[in-house]
C-alpha cells in the first residue's frame, strides 16, 4: 500500500507535500477565542506518477461518472473537524469547496477535472478545474449529514501552463467570521469572488505571501451563513477524488485577526 503522502524539495526553497491518489491530509490548528479566522492554502495539481513535472502539466482531464457516486468521489476542500472521518459523517462539520452540491447530493452529477480557462469556458488551456457536470462547484457546509445554508461559488482553478496561469500554486482562502468568541456563536463564510475563487498564481508559495493575503483579505467576496454549527472546525481538511492527477500543498496559514 502507498503512503498517504510524499515530500519533495521543489527548486530548493518549496518543501511540497503530495497526497497519493485519493488520499488526504488533515492540518490542525489552534485559534482558540477567535472572532475573525483567516485561513489559505498555496496548493497544485501533477499527474498520478511524476512528482513535479514540466509545464504544461497535460493528461489529467477525468470524469468520475454517476450512478454509485460516493462522498470519496467529490472533492473536499476546507474546514473540518480534527478526526479521520470524512464530511457528511455524524459529528462532522465541514466548510469550504466541493463538488457535492447541498441541492442534488450524491445522486447528481459526474465528478470532473477538465481543462479550462480561468472561468468556465476553454478560450485558453492555462488551468484544470474542478466540478460537477449537473451543477456548478459550490461552498458548502454540512454539519454532520444535514447540509447547512450556501452558496455557488466561482469555481476553483490549479495551474496547467504555469506561464499562462502566472504560476505553479494557486492561492485559496476562507474567512470566518462571528460576533462573539462562543462556539456557538454563528458562523458567516466568506470567500474570494469574480469569475473565480482563485486570490493569485505564483511560483513562489511562500508564508510571508500567504500571511500578506490573508492580512489584506479580498473585499469581493461571496457569503455563506450566518449558521450555528454543533462543532467548531480545527483543521484545514483537503481531499481529491481523482485517479490520473494528485494534489499538491505548498504552503499552509492561519490568521486570527480577532
Amino acid at each position: 500500500m502507498p503512503a498517504p503522502a510524499t515530500v519533495i524539495n521543489k527548486g530548493g526553497t518549496d518543501k511540497v507535500v503530495i497526497l497519493s491518489i485519493r488520499a488526504y491530509v488533515i492540518y490542525p490548528f489552534n485559534a482558540p477565542g477567535w472572532k475573525d479566522l483567516r485561513v489559505g492554502f498555496l496548493s497544485s495539481v501533477t499527474d498520478d506518477t511524476v512528482d513535479d513535472p514540466a509545464s504544461p502539466i497535460t493528461g489529467l482531464a477525468e470524469t468520475i461518472a454517476q450512478p454509485g457516486l460516493t462522498t470519496s468521489d467529490r472533492l473536499w476542500i476546507g474546514l473540518k473537524t480534527n478526526d479521520d472521518l470524512f464530511p457528511k459523517n455524524a459529528g462532522v462539520t465541514f466548510i469550504g469547496f466541493t463538488n457535492c452540491t447541498i441541492f442534488l447530493n450524491e445522486t447528481g452529477g459526474d465528478s470532473f477535472l477538465v481543462s479550462s480557462d480561468s472561468g468556465t469556458g476553454t478560450s485558453n488551456t492555462n488551468f484544470w478545474r474542478p466540478g460537477n457536470s449537473a451543477y456548478p462547484v459550490t461552498g458548502a457546509i454540512w454539519d454532520g449529514g444535514t447540509p447547512k445554508p450556501a452558496t455557488i461559488l466561482k469555481p476553483m482553478h490549479f495551474a496547467q501552463n504555469t506561464t499562462g496561469a502566472g504560476g505553479y500554486a494557486a492561492l485559496h482562502m476562507l474567512r470566518l467570521t462571528r460576533p462573539d468568541s462562543g462556539a456557538s456563536s454563528p458562523i458567516t463564510v466568506t470567500t474570494k469572488t469574480g469569475t473565480n475563487t482563485d486570490v493569485l498564481f505564483t511560483d513562489t508559495p511562500t508564508l510571508d505571501l500567504l500571511q500578506t493575503n490573508l492580512q489584506n483579505f479580498p473585499t469581493t467576496v461571496s457569503q455563506m451563513g450566518p449558521v450555528t454549527l454543533s462543532k467548531v472546525p480545527d483543521a484545514l481538511f483537503c481531499y481529491w477524488p481523482f485517479r490520473n492527477s494528485r494534489f499538491r500543498l505548498h504552503a499552509v496559514g492561519f490568521l486570527s485577526a480577532s
